[in-house]
């Protein structure tokens, strides 16, 4: 499909269905990347090897299943479900069994993050406004973490445990936030991230999500500028952003999941329907950060006749300026 990212030797493409897959997780012992998929007969969670081989089906819910994160042993993954009627925490194990559900409470419980010290971070409303909380992996202790103004959505835990990035509207807009779990002292990391592509009325969490390196010290993120979705990559404390793969007008790119190496992330491509400002299909893909020119083929064409372009004018500013001696 015209402006989706095309294979390179640094950028693969790992699934290649009619269905949407989406929200990808690198497991963090690296041998594995789940993910969500419309492939069977509702949205559910799969997992594959990281070379996109080796499909399994994890749930077979009728309701949704969606927005999977990885136990800190690799051996389970956390989930969001509305089977019992409300969107409410579930875990399963990787062999497919020990099914089970983590919170039961009238609000919506969503988006959940599983922590490297086995608790589990997730979005919730039971307190009025969506609110970041915390629960125990058995379903105890549950506790609100993120206070203020504004929604507080989408946690993602650095590898040591201390902090949350997240995303907040405190600020105004929708904006990428850090809170240090021990002091709860929040910081604003970004300041131009928008989401301006997620439609009208419809919650897009993928979007939205974020993922930190393994070394703790690089967040991968989305942001939609100058018309495009695009992957970005800065430093835990907000700068040096630079972008790793850049969408186009019919693609944007986001949902991305560090390898385990930090040479890799695993990223979602959404196709737009131009026409009716819709999304379409989406798949998985990974892109090498050990390789140059981290872009889709498409850009890369841009670039060369850019690059063109460039030479052709200054030929014609020397021509100009040696005339005029």
């Amino acid at each position: 499909m015209v402006g989706s990212a095309s294979e390179t030797s640094h950028i693969k493409k790992l699934t290649n269905d009619p269905v949407p897959d989406s929200k990808p997780d690198w497991s963090p012992d690296g041998s594995k990347i789940a993910f969500q998929s419309d492939r069977g007969e509702s949205a559910d969670i799969w997992v594959m090897d990281t070379d996109g081989s080796n499909l399994t089906q994890m749930t077979t819910n009728l309701s949704l299943d969606l927005y999977s994160s990885w136990g800190p042993d690799s051996n389970s993954i956390v989930f969001y479900s509305d089977r019992t009627g409300n969107s409410e925490i579930w875990a399963i194990d990787v062999d497919g069994t020990n099914e089970r559900q983590i919170t039961d409470n009238p609000g919506w419980d969503g988006n959940p993050a599983w922590g490297p010290d086995g608790s589990i971070a997730f979005t919730s409303t039971r307190s009025g406004a969506l609110k970041i909380w915390i629960i125990d992996a058995d379903g105890n202790n549950q506790m609100q973490l993120s206070t203020g103004a504004g929604d507080d959505d989408v946690p993602s835990w650095s590898p040591d445990g201390r902090y949350l990035v997240f995303v907040s509207t405190r600020s105004g807009d929708q904006q990428l936030w850090k809170l240090d779990v021990e002091t709860g002292e929040y910081s604003q990391l970004t300041f131009d991230a928008h989401y301006e592509r997620c439609p009208p009325d419809n919650f897009c969490p993928n979007l939205m999500s974020t993922s930190w390196s393994p070394a703790g010290t690089k967040i991968a993120y989305h942001a939609y500028t100058k018309e495009s979705g695009d992957i970005w990559v800065m430093d835990a404390d907000g700068s040096n952003k630079t972008v790793v793969v850049p969408g186009n007008v019919n693609t944007d790119y986001y949902s991305p999941s560090w390898s385990l190496d930090g040479t890799k992330i695993v990223f979602q491509d959404k196709i737009i329907d131009i026409d009716s400002e819709q999304y379409g299909g989406s798949d998985i893909w990974l892109v090498d950060l050990n390789k140059k020119e981290n872009i889709p083929s498409s850009y890369a064409i841009l670039s060369i006749f850019g690059l063109f372009m460039s030479f052709i004018f200054l030929s014609k500013r020397r021509s100009t300026t040696s005339a005029g001696k």
